[in-house]
């Protein structure tokens, strides 16, 4: 993977990083933004499954489809 400079990942003039979040949230599933509200606790992996009655592999699904449109879109 090729190194790029702070400069090359400044958003356009306009947009900060808060609208920018906020704009990608929108692609993702509800299920998907429990999963992703759910992050930032002390919770693993499997103790999120437990609280939303999922199994943990479906948690790691929803991780990965959240990856995917955060960061590739």
């Amino acid at each position: 993977m090729k190194a790029t400079s702070m400069d090359q990942n400044k958003l356009p003039e306009g947009y900060d990083n808060f609208h920018t979040i906020e704009n990608h949230l929108r692609l993702i599933s509800n299920r998907e933004r429990q999963v992703y509200d759910m992050l930032y606790s002390p919770m693993d992996i499997k103790e999120m499954a437990k609280e939303i009655n999922i199994s943990h592999k479906t948690v790691k699904y929803h991780l990965t489809n959240i990856y995917k449109k955060l960061i590739t879109s």
